[in-house]
Protein backbone atom coordinates (compact mmCIF):
# COMPACT_ATOMS: atom_id res chain seq x y z
CA UNK A 1 0.00 0.00 0.00
CA UNK A 2 2.77 2.51 -1.22
CA UNK A 3 2.36 5.79 -2.68
CA UNK A 4 5.69 6.95 -3.88
CA UNK A 5 7.51 5.12 -1.17
CA UNK A 6 4.50 6.08 1.33
CA UNK A 7 2.48 3.92 3.19
CA UNK A 8 -1.39 5.12 1.76
CA UNK A 9 -3.03 3.75 4.88
CA UNK A 10 -0.56 6.25 7.13
CA UNK A 11 -1.32 9.27 4.84
CA UNK A 12 -5.27 8.30 5.23
CA UNK A 13 -5.09 8.47 8.93
CA UNK A 14 -2.89 11.61 9.14
CA UNK A 15 -5.36 13.52 6.55
CA UNK A 16 -8.58 12.17 9.02
CA UNK A 17 -6.62 13.19 12.58
CA UNK A 18 -6.25 16.73 10.68
CA UNK A 19 -9.04 19.54 11.06
CA UNK A 20 -8.21 21.30 7.78
CA UNK A 21 -8.59 17.73 5.92
CA UNK A 22 -10.65 15.32 8.17
CA UNK A 23 -14.08 16.07 5.61
CA UNK A 24 -12.16 14.98 2.73
CA UNK A 25 -13.41 11.76 1.43
CA UNK A 26 -10.62 9.16 1.02
CA UNK A 27 -11.15 6.14 -1.24
CA UNK A 28 -8.49 3.17 -0.67
CA UNK A 29 -8.10 1.16 -2.96
CA UNK A 30 -5.53 -1.65 -3.12
CA UNK A 31 -5.43 -5.44 -4.36
CA UNK A 32 -4.92 -7.29 -1.01
CA UNK A 33 -7.00 -9.58 -0.26
CA UNK A 34 -8.16 -8.46 3.22
CA UNK A 35 -7.63 -4.93 2.99
CA UNK A 36 -11.18 -3.61 3.04
CA UNK A 37 -11.76 -5.28 6.56
CA UNK A 38 -8.98 -2.57 7.97
CA UNK A 39 -10.54 1.01 5.80
CA UNK A 40 -12.09 1.79 9.26
CA UNK A 41 -8.92 1.54 11.36
CA UNK A 42 -7.25 4.47 8.70
CA UNK A 43 -10.37 6.50 8.52
CA UNK A 44 -11.29 6.02 5.02
CA UNK A 45 -14.55 6.54 3.90
CA UNK A 46 -14.55 3.69 1.09
CA UNK A 47 -12.83 0.92 -0.45
CA UNK A 48 -12.15 -0.89 -3.89
CA UNK A 49 -10.05 -3.75 -5.03
CA UNK A 50 -7.70 -3.91 -7.61
CA UNK A 51 -8.26 -4.16 -10.33
CA UNK A 52 -11.32 -2.25 -10.61
CA UNK A 53 -13.93 -1.42 -12.68
CA UNK A 54 -13.74 2.36 -14.07
CA UNK A 55 -17.79 2.74 -14.05
CA UNK A 56 -17.75 1.09 -10.15
CA UNK A 57 -15.19 3.92 -9.15
CA UNK A 58 -17.00 6.38 -10.82
CA UNK A 59 -20.01 5.16 -8.98
CA UNK A 60 -18.10 5.24 -5.71
CA UNK A 61 -16.77 8.66 -6.42
CA UNK A 62 -19.66 9.92 -6.93
CA UNK A 63 -21.41 8.39 -3.59
CA UNK A 64 -18.78 10.28 -1.57
CA UNK A 65 -19.27 13.55 -3.16
CA UNK A 66 -23.20 13.39 -3.28
CA UNK A 67 -24.00 13.02 -7.04
CA UNK A 68 -26.94 11.64 -7.91
CA UNK A 69 -26.90 10.44 -11.85
CA UNK A 70 -30.54 8.68 -11.12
Amino acid sequence: MLISGHDGRTICKQLKSNEATKHIPVIMFSAHPGAAATIADYGANDFISKPFDVNKLIQKVNAQLGISLN
